[in-house]
Formats: structure tokens, C-alpha cells, sequence
């Protein structure tokens, strides 16, 4: 249900985002909230225009589209677009759940939320990434470019920031697999296909974990 991506943004790609946050204008994070997450969200949150929005999502697509690794765990299928968002001194946002349509006319399914961060994080104090898992609470403050990806129903905050500023990347997508239970097996068959083939399995076996693979991939599909 966690994937963490290291270097999901090259140099360029963080310095093109961090210029287009310098000169876009941010608004109250709250604005983009529903009245039931209002109180709970503290950030400001860039207002791109036109030209600044296309840049955004091009480089961030551009990202994801050459990890393997995030194809193989969201099998994504359509994407929200892309917001950067700047959590000052003391900002934060409590528990929630990301709201579970988005896009325009509620156009999109959340099956899966990425944050990708372009703050140094020994530049701010706080503003961890805090996720609620089946298996405890993990907090994430990755390195300049990493991202992390996991799956919307995961409950979620961001802790307060106490020193500088974070600066971070966010967004939805909806996934082929609506059930993150069935994705994580497909990710985890992915995973043993791929490790067969590097020890030099048999390569009958193989072959079968790819068709069982993709024959659930066909019963658990969308659409």
C-alpha cells in the first residue's frame, strides 16, 4: 500500500518545479478543501496559470512515466493533474482522508496519492508525512526528488512544520484496479516475476506467474 521512490525527480526536473514555485502565485490551501476538511488544513497552495499548470504536469509525467516501479505498484490509468503546495511555520494538516472524487465534474476516482518533495529536509523542522498503515504509523521526510506513493484510503497528515519551509509536489490518480488489496498482489507478482528471472528460475515457472498474473489482472480490471 507504501511505495517509496527514490529520485522519482532528477536535478532538473526539482530545479524547474522550485523556479515555477518562486514566481507562482500561492492561495489559501483551504480553497481547494471541502467544508468537511477546512479546519483540518493549514497550507498555502500555488495558483498556477495556464502556461505554469501545463509545465507542472508535463514534468511530472514525464517523471512517472519512465518508473517502472510506479507502473508496476499503481497501474494507473487517469490522472488529476498535479498541485505544489508550501506548508510555512506553523502549518500542518490534521488526520483526514483525501476526498474520494476529484477532476473536473468529479471526473476522476483517488485510488492513489503521490507526494514528491523538493525541500532540503534539514532545511525545516516537522512536516512529516504521517500515514496511518495496516501495519502502524509510518512517518516519511524524504530527500530532495523522492517521492512516496500509496494508496488513498490510507488515513493521513502532515505533521506541523516548526522551522523553514516544506515544498512539495502532490497528486491523485485513479488506478486500472479499483481494490488496493488486489493491486498490492499484483505489485508483489510483479516483484517474484522479476526476481525469478534474475536468479535464473525455471523458466516454465516464470511463464506461469506471467499468465496468472495477467489473467487477474483481466478479472480484477476496470472497465
Amino acid at each position: 500500500m507504501l511505495l517509496v521512490v527514490p529520485q522519482l525527480l532528477n536535478a532538473e526536473e526539482v530545479r524547474a518545479l522550485r523556479e515555477l514555485a518562486q514566481h507562482g502565485r500561492f492561495t489559501d490551501g483551504r480553497s481547494s478543501s471541502g467544508s468537511h476538511l477546512s479546519e483540518a488544513k493549514q497550507n498555502l497552495q500555488m495558483l498556477p496559470s495556464d502556461e505554469q499548470m501545463a509545465a507542472l504536469n508535463k514534468i511530472v509525467m514525464g517523471a512517472l512515466s519512465r518508473c517502472v516501479a510506479f507502473h508496476d505498484f499503481a497501474i494507473p490509468r487517469h490522472t488529476s493533474g498535479f498541485r505544489i503546495n508550501r506548508y510555512d511555520v506553523g502549518m500542518a494538516y490534521g488526520k483526514h482522508l483525501d476526498n474520494p472524487i476529484l477532476g473536473d465534474m468529479g471526473s476522476l476516482r483517488s485510488d492513489i496519492s503521490m507526494t514528491a518533495f523538493l525541500s532540503d529536509p534539514g532545511s525545516y523542522d516537522g512536516g512529516e508525512l504521517r500515514l496511518e498503515t495496516p501495519y502502524g504509523i509510518e512517518d516519511v521526510k524524504l530527500p530532495v526528488g523522492d517521492a512516496v506513493i500509496y494508496a488513498t484510503v490510507v488515513p493521513h497528515e502532515v505533521v506541523r512544520v516548526t522551522r523553514g519551509s516544506r515544498l512539495a509536489v502532490i497528486g491523485w490518480l485513479q488506478s486500472h484496479i479499483r481494490d488496493p488489496a488486489q493491486r498490492q498482489i499484483l505489485y508483489d507478482m510483479n516483484r517474484a516475476r522479476e526476481a525469478l528471472r534474475q536468479t535464473g528460475a525455471d523458466e516454465d515457472a516464470i511463464k506461469l506467474l506471467v499468465k496468472t498474473y495477467g489473467n487477474l489482472m483481466r478479472m480484477w480490471m476496470d472497465g
